[in-house]
């Protein structure tokens, strides 16, 4: 009959047209989300300030953080009685140097707007520091090597740690980004077309 031939030649052809409606809504979806992903972006996670940001809160952070854990040093070793003949300028330079890695690595991540992750700042910059102080102990700290070294461990953990706090928070923009796949059939071909969708927290 006519009726049943009609629908059957429907019936056959339901899963090109399921498959080619599939495929042109996925592509609208793209297009979609590529125009929005930078606004989606900006409300999911902060974006990248200038470099001087975390610069200069490094630099800010890190000369207090020096400035406190010298004097905090100092004052434990008066407190415990450790104090050799130098005054308690050891522990005072050991408080100093924890004292300001941590306020680097702390303003470094703030002035990144908490892009990236402190942990990963504060071993980077403590990693560095103990480098400096490694080199100064095969160099037995003759000559200018105490100059050097100790001005260019702050230089070093500056550079180093902005390099690794921006970097750990471009990684955190590409993790953080989810897939929605659709895969529309059509007689045993198969097309695949991928979505970005940034994740909204």
């Amino acid at each position: 009959m006519p009726i049943v031939r009609t629908l059957s030649w429907y019936a056959g052809r339901v899963p090109r047209i399921a498959a080619a409606a599939t495929f042109v809504l996925s592509i609208n979806a793209a297009a979609l989300c590529a125009q929005d992903s930078a606004n989606w972006s900006t409300s999911s996670r902060p974006a990248e300030p200038d470099i001087s940001s975390p610069t200069l809160g490094g630099i800010g952070m890190g000369l207090a953080g020096f400035a406190l854990g010298a004097y905090v040093g100092t004052r434990a070793g008066h407190n415990s009685g450790d104090c050799g003949d130098d005054g308690c300028i050891t522990q005072g330079l050991y408080g100093a140097a924890i004292g300001g890695t941590f306020g680097l690595a702390l303003g470094i991540h703030l002035g990144n707007r908490r892009r990236g992750n402190f942990l990963v700042d504060f071993a980077a910059a403590g990693g560095i520091w103990g480098a400096g102080m490694e080199l100064g102990t095969l160099l037995h700290w003759r000559g200018q090597a105490p100059l050097v070294i100790l001005t260019g461990i702050p230089i070093a953990q500056l550079m180093v740690t902005t390099s690794v706090e921006r970097a750990t928070g471009r990684k955190r923009d590409r993790a953080e980004t989810a897939a929605i796949e659709f895969i529309p059939q059509a007689r045993g071909a198969a097309v695949a077309v991928t979505l970005p969708l940034p994740i909204i927290h």
